[in-house]
């Protein structure tokens, strides 16, 4: 029996509603609501300045309310004009954020579905939103992040290399081809003609500069082809699909269809059969934005790193895509990147914070929530609660407080001394400290060898003497505390 019509949207209508059914008291929302304003009302046909007005009439008490109840306010636009990037504006407000950060990284939408998602622990992921991983980076409890980009020629990198291989020419090498075309070549008397392309980035995991170290956590990893933009009618974007799949095997730039025996088979040996992930790069000039961080994963781990082939659909519209190769000469900018974000464990001082309940700026080594004049570096360092108003110095047989300082008798003379609380280790959990004296605040020197007293399994006490006698001369002494990278 033929079911009743679906409705024009797809929705029953007890999900559907106006928004004169928007609730006052913001606990009968649904988990997650969708507030679609009008096309005035979104900026689409209206000004920037009906929709900022549409939003402070309709949505300021939620976003007030937001904040003090652990909720989220998620602000964000399906598009923009199609000029440049087709960058969308994203904005989060409410509770437990990183309050005026700027999130670093490239993101799409799919990743802002992964992340409702994966806020409600759901078992499956809807489309595209399987492939990637959530945004990190506005929530205060988010690990800090850091961003390195590859870029054939940036911050002196070399190590990338791409081409091209096509079935209709199949003896021709590509290596210095500054565009790399994709396709499904329909157009031909002999059929079908296949168009691939290849694009490796190497070196990329290790600890020298600008690589990213082998302990890091990878959070998100893009590979971001640049589309040329239609300035003669022939236009390099496409609406075809177009598959990225992991290499297994080596290649090199001067392999041809031939050499590598009718093209890269998609088979498990010479690349995998399943895509990594699959997009339109409909956007004319524009960047393409393959989401590679399970690789990226795989590479931090010891799997070898044989970059990716991009394939054509084996049935299209014929609609190719072209982008810009490491050859570009004009701009380094449109040559392929690969953007990587990852954290690195956190190191004594951020276990330390964290521990404590310390977020957000006042989790920082610089600040002072308990306003007590000593900020957290020095708290950490020794022995202080960042929590309580507890700054003085330490006692003689104390087992916390700051720096101390006083004369004592010395074999021929009074001299300066400075005791201190240090933590133990190796490096001392990160911390490098460093005693100096001096007469006049200019010139500053060492002191005599340090008298260390252990306190127990995690402190220890230190004491310096100045080597100059305390005369009537004034004498200074400081004590440096500096976090290790």
């Amino acid at each position: 029996m033929k079911g009743p019509p679906t409705s024009p949207n797809h929705l029953p209508s007890s999900s559907n509603l106006a928004f004169t059914q928007f609730p006052t008291d913001f606990t009968q929302l649904p988990t997650v609501s969708f507030v679609i304003p009008n096309q005035e009302h979104d900026m689409h046909d209206g000004t920037g300045r009906m929709g900022d007005d549409w939003l402070r009439d309709n949505l300021n008490a939620y976003a007030v309310w937001a904040r003090a109840h652990n909720s989220l306010l998620i602000i964000t636009w399906d598009e923009d004009d199609y000029e440049g990037d087709n960058r969308i504006l994203t904005v989060f407000h409410g509770a437990n954020l990183r309050n005026g950060t700027v999130v670093e990284g490239t993101w799409t939408h799919h990743n802002l579905l992964r992340m409702l998602e994966d806020m409600y622990d759901l078992p499956t992921h809807a489309g595209a939103a399987a492939q990637v991983r959530p945004i990190i980076g506005p929530f205060a409890s988010d690990p800090v992040v850091k961003r390195t980009l590859f870029r054939q020629g940036l911050n002196s990198y070399t190590n990338a290399s791409d081409t091209m291989l096509w079935q209709q020419h199949a003896g021709t090498n590509h290596a210095r081809s500054l565009n790399l075309t994709v396709d499904l070549d329909t157009s031909t008397a002999a059929g079908n003609q296949v168009g691939q392309a290849l694009v490796r980035f190497e070196n990329i995991i290790g600890n020298s500069l600008n690589q990213v170290p082998q302990t890091a956590t990878i959070h998100s990893a893009k590979l971001l082809p640049q589309t040329p933009r239609n300035t003669t009618g022939f236009d390099f974007a496409s609406y075809d699909r177009f598959r990225l799949h992991r290499m297994l095997i080596r290649w090199d730039d001067t392999d041809t269809w031939s050499s590598l025996v009718g093209g890269v088979s998609l088979n498990d040996i010479e690349a995998r059969l399943s895509p990594t992930v699959s997009l339109v790069p409909s956007v004319d000039g524009g960047t393409a934005i393959f989401d590679v961080t399970a690789d990226i994963e795989l590479f931090g781990v010891g799997t070898p790193n044989r970059g990716w082939v991009i394939s054509p659909p084996s049935s299209s519209y014929g609609d190719g895509w072209t982008f810009k190769s490491s050859e570009t000469p004009s701009s380094l900018a449109q040559r392929p990147t690969l953007e990587v974000l990852y954290s690195l464990p956190p190191n004594p001082y951020e276990r330390w914070a964290s521990a404590l309940g310390l977020t957000g700026p006042d989790s920082q080594p610089n600040a002072d929530p308990d306003r007590d004049g000593a900020d957290n570096l020095a708290e950490f360092a020794y022995n202080l609660d960042p929590r309580l108003a507890d700054a003085h110095p330490v006692t003689p047989m104390g087992t916390n407080g700051l720096p101390a300082a006083r004369v004592v008798s010395g074999a021929l003379d009074n001299l300066f001394e400075v005791q201190f609380l240090r933590r133990k280790g190796p490096s001392p959990a990160g911390l490098a400290y460093a005693v100096e004296f001096s007469g006049d605040l200019m010139e500053w020197s060492a002191g005599q060898t340090p008298v260390v007293t252990s306190l127990g399994e995690d402190w220890e006490s230190v004491a310096v003497r100045d080597v100059a006698p305390n005369s009537n001369l004034s004498r200074f002494a400081r004590v440096s505390v500096t976090l290790q990278p």
